[in-house]
């Protein structure tokens, strides 16, 4: 037997039923939501046109590609230093003691552009795994100096071996002249910001690498 549909209800999508005060309400939940208009926004300057808007581009395409420079090969550096077991921010401070071993805490500080506190934390780590020693300075028995030990002196080498494979890979397409002249144009550059004013200090393991060990 056929049962007659009462009028004050309806069937939802589901197939369950509505009083009819709940229909228009569910036909608006399922209708499709317009999309909000949104007004569009030049992301270059509007007072540049022709030859300095060009100018502008290129300058721009010059900054993004120096990042992505930088972050693309300190991570491709990382990946080397992975099976060290050693973060990047601990094998800068290594490569740095290379340089000049025994440096006190606050001059390698200085060196890496970071705060003393965050350098103590990485210190800490690096000496309980043996990898750096603090040690009295004999002048100021207060002050500490940190000094390599050998089993950094036995990574150094791995890494400089890694580095000068890693070097070559990506810069094999450049000539010898073209990489001289590459290290006066980043170097300029360099010497510009560093006249803008000191960076804030880079937070442990975010700092880039040193330009070589």
């Amino acid at each position: 037997m056929r049962h007659r549909r009462n009028p004050l209800f309806d069937l939802d999508a589901g197939g369950d039923i509505l009083p009819i005060e709940m229909q228009h309400h569910s036909r608006r939940l399922q209708a499709p939501k317009r999309k909000p208009h949104l007004s569009k926004v030049s992301a270059l300057p509007s007072d540049l046109t022709g030859k300095e808007l060009s100018a502008y581009q290129r300058d721009l395409r010059l900054g993004y590609l120096i990042h992505d420079v930088s972050r693309m090969r300190r991570r491709a550096f990382d990946q080397l230093m992975k099976p060290l077991g050693l973060t990047r921010a601990q094998w800068w401070v290594i490569a740095f003691l290379a340089r000049q071993d025994g440096m006190m805490q606050t001059q390698l500080a200085s060196v890496l552009d970071t705060d003393k506190a965050s350098l103590g934390s990485l210190i800490d780590r690096l000496e309980a795994g043996e990898w750096v020693q603090r040690r009295p300075d004999p002048v100021d028995r207060r002050a500490k100096r940190i000094y390599l030990t050998r089993r950094s002196s036995r990574a150094l080498e791995q890494m400089h071996r890694a580095e000068r494979r890693f070097n070559e890979e990506i810069l094999g397409g450049l000539s010898l002249r073209q990489r001289d002249e590459l290290i006066k144009l980043l170097s300029e550059i360099k010497r510009a910001l560093d006249q803008i004013g000191p960076a804030a200090p880079a937070a442990d393991g975010e700092s880039d690498e040193p330009a070589s060990l």
